[in-house]
């Protein structure tokens, strides 16, 4: 993916469905609690892969800001891609206890995209992230449901209310300074809307 010109987050987000075939109705929205997402997880047979190793997180539940990788092991602080995307947050100043980190998949290894994409659908109605960040194209894609082509630096709104940005994966910037630079400021924007969300909220309250 190409490099994307900078965008306000704030301006920019427009509104779409992420899956309608997928989107529960208010039932399932009250039903859906930690303990039945750890189990349609850990229980998944949706596709050949699921003996593979689960080793996404799944804590903080409460968080308000989403992050979504590739694969469960970009996770994983003793990995490369791991090491990389803590130390990036922890320069930026994110608050890692509001932070709810997923992946597109489940299973390390696994490249099921649409296979695991029940699950993800189950993770944003359980956690109701004001803002997700998508970590890679595949991250993204089937939240955007959008025919267009996407690109790093896009933005919308989801139909559940969180706003999601694309920005590139934590693979493409290992070895590309620009991409690394892209991604930064994409993260920066990210946490900008996080402040404007959390104060918007806020004010609705009082």
């Amino acid at each position: 993916m190409g490099d994307h010109p900078e965008t306000s987050l704030i301006k920019e987000y427009k509104p779409v469905f992420y899956d309608q075939m997928n989107t529960p109705d208010e039932g399932f929205k009250k039903d859906i609690g930690a303990f039945h997402l750890k189990t349609s997880v850990y229980n998944c047979h949706a596709c050949p892969l699921h003996q593979y190793r689960k080793t996404v997180p799944m804590s903080n539940f409460h968080a308000s800001f989403m992050i979504i990788t590739q694969d469960p092991q970009e996770l994983n602080p003793q990995t490369e891609h791991g090491k990389m995307l803590y130390q990036i947050l922890q320069q930026l100043h994110f608050d890692l206890n509001d932070i709810y980190f997923t992946s597109a998949v489940k299973c390390e290894g696994s490249t099921e995209y649409m296979a695991c994409h029940h699950h993800l659908v189950s993770e944003l109605i359980l956690i109701q992230p004001l803002v997700i960040v998508s970590l890679g194209y595949y991250a993204g894609a089937f939240l955007m449901n959008s025919a267009t082509s996407i690109q790093p630096g896009d933005t919308t709104t989801l139909s559940t209310g969180s706003d999601l940005l694309i920005t590139y994966s934590l693979k493409d910037i290992t070895s590309n300074s620009i991409q690394y630079n892209w991604l930064m400021k994409h993260l920066s924007m990210a946490k900008t809307q996080l402040e404007y969300r959390k104060a918007q909220k806020e004010m609705i309250r009082q």
